[in-house]
């Protein structure tokens, strides 16, 4: 009787630990969207020699389970000098 009730003391425990991190992992990127796209552009630009640009941006731990997903709509990619008014790569 006692080890049974350890068993399920330990199965409960650990499916409440990856529900919560399954949670977690859907609510951070729909928190966080504008912050974190941010950041991939500002991180984008600083190690390009070119300009990277886009207008919105979908993150997803869930279509490339457990990858994080980032997907961009309009992208933009500029060239660097002396191309940078040329567009190296355009996207929808």
């Amino acid at each position: 009787m006692e080890v049974k009730k350890i068993f399920i003391k330990i199965l409960k425990w650990t499916g409440i630990a990856v529900g919560s991190i399954l949670l977690l992992m859907f609510i951070i990127p729909a928190l966080f969207p504008g912050t974190i796209s941010e950041q991939v552009k500002i991180f984008a630009n600083k190690h390009l020699a070119g300009k990277l640009d886009y207008k919105k941006s979908h993150l997803t731990f869930f279509r490339h389970f457990p990858s994080l997903t980032v997907s961009v709509d309009d992208f933009l990619l500029k060239g660097s000098k002396p191309f940078q008014n040329d567009t190296l790569l355009s996207a929808r």
